[in-house]
């Protein structure tokens, strides 16, 4: 707490009473001094004494007034100084004492103020006229004007003085009354900044406990998505597996009831129709869930290509058309000839303007169904309009949340309330949205918009190559097509992999990154001349071989940085020798006659390979029902399996991946291994879908062959770090 003091300028530039008692005190003893110098009589000298203890005591008296109070002391030195004036004069008999009578008024003057000097000039002035009478009888008139002509001359120019001094005195008090007005809040401000400063701190150590807890919420997340995502495939591999064997059953009885040697009664026919139908819908509701865990966690590749709408639009046409006549419905197809292409991936968007119009055939009873698509502002808008009951906007709010039909009006036309979901999601992973717009009792319109090409970043800006002196000219040139343009700032890999997998995995979930591949280290150089890359991506077969793969890369690609990881083999696709197909479970029998069809040669005999005999039950009765005469194999693993194939092998191989003990990939590298088994075709059967798990690289290696400066290095250390942190 500080306390503010107050000052009274005036009195810094006033004259001081205490030297002025000072020397009222030492006047007596110096006048008597001087007289014994002198050799004055002792006539004359004898009256100093008391004249001493006189102002000895108004000085003493004077002293003590100022103690106590400054004005009433001041005063009393003002009167003192001319009392000790006027007794020198008239008691001691010195003339010259005359001569200090403007001391008085002048000690006022500055000392009080200039009425106090005015006062002094007064009582001077009387008692100047009272003098001859009083006190210096020898004085005339013409002293007496003189006297007074220095009193008010005195005055005078102490006024003269004194004003200027004052004027100064009083704006030094207003600065001063400013500056510590100023002072005092600058003092509460200081205050007010501590305690900011403090809730700051103590608001940063929230912020940093919040942190932590955000680390630890968000790594907690980050392990519920991935038991999420690890208990959806559990799930469906487990869902899979009995629906297989079910469908596969139920339509092996529907079409070729001859294989049980029965005849199926229509009721019976009928019955087993409604189990494969429900069944089919589960087995179509789990790939559904799938699909939305996967692009909800953001694993779902998206393959990207110039894609022509009016194609999509019209195969989506031709599969939901039957169901369109057989209802009695109309339906209109609106697509401007100059429709851009779509920067998208094919299969997502045709499944996207599938789901839309086959749901607006479903729900529509009379009437018909539009599709209309158009393009404004670099947006293609796809418009699915039907004239089915519409949706409440009760209904609206929530109808692309999973499971959402809109409705008990809408849900009894079956669908898994899921499609509307994936299709939302497909759409904003292009870079799109979708919303509907929907009058009860006159019918729906679902919209999705789509980016015509993927945003492109200004690298600078081009203010720098802007001149004053050009002129914007309106060009008289129309555009009258749009053609894709590669983007020239795509970055570029050569991409040099043994078993050419890499680069296709890779494309799946990059489209902003062009992929060049290159045959080996020997065409690295020339691939290198053809078409500079920002980078060389090598894939290595084993993590031990990372560091002299990249020592030989930096040789054939001097000044180009080698990135060396070890991604194994892909799980999708024939990405081994030997592996013809991958099928997903539930798997029908027009799968097992297509995968017949492409074995390349008349397949007698099949060997099957499950851990589950029910599935072994299972495929035996398809591929009789596809073939009567074919020899069907069965084993429990995979140990039995090859021995199996020692003995005779097989036309076809269908293989479980994922057995007990050897699962089906190390059952491929054995038969690789062994000559006699290395041309067998093989097929994979699984109910897990392999883009659940894509797969990963245990390490990576960065080098270039001008070696890493310690900046590079800080910036590599620190750029890899925050991508390898992100979840």
């Amino acid at each position: 707490m500080t306390t503010a003091v107050s000052v009274d300028p005036r009195a810094e530039f006033s004259i001081p009473p205490a030297p002025v008692l000072v020397a009222l005190i030492a006047l007596g003893p110096v006048l008597y001094v001087s007289g014994e110098l002198l050799g004055m009589a002792r006539n004359r000298l004898d009256p100093m004494i008391p004249f001493t203890f006189v102002m000895v005591a108004l000085a003493v008296v004077s002293w003590g007034l100022l103690r106590r109070w400054d004005l009433a002391g001041r005063w009393a030195t003002v009167a003192a100084l001319a009392a000790g004036v006027w007794l020198g004069a008239g008691w001691l008999r010195v003339p010259g004492f005359v001569a200090l009578l403007p001391l008085p008024v002048i000690l006022a003057t500055t000392m009080i103020g200039v009425g106090a000097g005015a006062a002094a000039a007064l009582a001077g002035t009387a008692l100047a006229l009272a003098a001859p009478r009083l006190l210096l009888p020898a004085v005339d008139a013409a002293t007496v004007s003189v006297m007074l002509a220095a009193l008010w001359g005195a005055w005078g120019m102490a006024c003269a003085t004194v004003q200027p001094l004052h004027r100064a005195s009083d704006w030094l008090a207003e600065y001063f009354d400013r500056a510590q007005t100023i002072m005092d809040a600058a003092r509460e401000r200081k205050a007010q900044l501590e305690e900011t400063l403090q809730a700051f701190a103590h608001a940063n150590r929230q912020l940093a406990l919040a942190n932590e807890r955000t680390a630890t919420l968000r790594a907690i997340a980050e392990e519920a998505e991935r038991a999420k995502a690890a208990f959806v495939a559990n799930v469906s591999h487990e869902l899979r597996t009995p629906l297989n064997i079910i469908i596969g059953l139920v339509d092996v009885m529907v079409r070729n009831p001859e294989v049980y040697s029965v005849v199926l009664s229509p009721r019976l026919r009928k019955d087993l129709a409604t189990v494969q139908r429900n069944c089919e819908h589960l087995s179509h509701m789990v790939s559904d869930v799938l699909d939305l865990s996967r692009a909800q966690a953001g694993r779902l590749p998206l393959q990207r290509e110039q894609v022509a709408l009016e194609g999509v639009i019209a195969g989506s046409v031709e599969v939901v058309r039957p169901l369109l006549d057989k209802k009695g419905l109309s339906l209109r197809v609106l697509t401007p000839p100059d429709l851009p292409s779509v920067y998208c991936d094919r299969t997502r968007i045709e499944q996207v303007i599938l789901n839309l119009t086959s749901n607006a055939a479903r729900f529509t009873e009379e009437g018909g169904v539009e599709i209309e698509a158009q393009c404004v502002d670099g947006e293609v808008t796809v418009r699915v309009t039907d004239t089915g009951p519409g949706i409440r906007p009760e209904d609206a709010q929530a109808i692309f949340e999973p499971f959402s039909q809109g409705g008990a009006a809408r849900r009894d036309r079956g669908g898994t309330g899921l499609g509307l979901s994936i299709s939302k999601e497909f759409v904003e992973r292009h870079g799109g949205r979708m919303w509907l717009e929907s009058e009860p009792g006159v019918g729906t319109s679902f919209l999705f918009t789509l980016p015509v090409s993927p945003p492109m970043d200004h690298v600078a800006p081009p203010g720098h190559m802007i001149r004053e002196e050009w002129i914007w000219r309106e060009s008289v040139a129309r555009a009258t097509a749009l053609l894709p343009v590669e983007d020239p700032r795509k970055p570029r890999l050569l991409v040099l992999d043994a078993a050419g997998e890499l680069r296709a995995h890779l494309e799946r979930y990059s489209d902003q990154v062009e992929m060049v591949p290159a045959a080996g280290l020997a065409d690295l150089r020339g691939r290198l001349q053809e078409c500079p890359a920002h980078a060389v991506l090598l894939n290595a077969t084993a993590p031990g071989e990372a560091w002299a793969l990249a020592q030989a890369a930096r040789e054939a690609a001097p000044g180009t940085p080698v990135i060396v990881c070890a991604v194994p083999p892909l799980v999708f696709g024939p990405v081994e020798a030997g592996v013809m197909d991958y099928l997903i479970k539930p798997v029908a029998r027009d799968d097992l006659e297509r995968v017949l069809g492409r074995a390349g040669r008349r397949v007698r005999r099949v060997l099957v390979v499950d851990d589950n005999p029910d599935a072994l039950g299972l495929f035996q009765t398809m591929l009789h029902a596809c073939e009567p005469g074919m020899q069907v194999a069965v084993a429990a693993n995979g140990e039995e399996a090859l021995a199996m194939m020692r003995a005779a092998p097989p036309d076809l191989a269908l293989l479980d991946v994922v057995m007990p003990g050897m699962d089906g990939w190390q059952v491929v590298r054995a038969m690789e291994a062994d000559e006699a088994l290395g041309d067998v075709p093989v097929v994979f059967v699984s109910a897990t879908d392999p883009t659940d798990r894509p797969p990963q690289s245990p390490s990576m290696l960065a080098t270039i062959s001008t070696g890493l400066s310690i900046d590079q290095l800080l910036r590599c250390a620190v750029t890899t770090a925050a991508v390898l942190l992100q979840p």
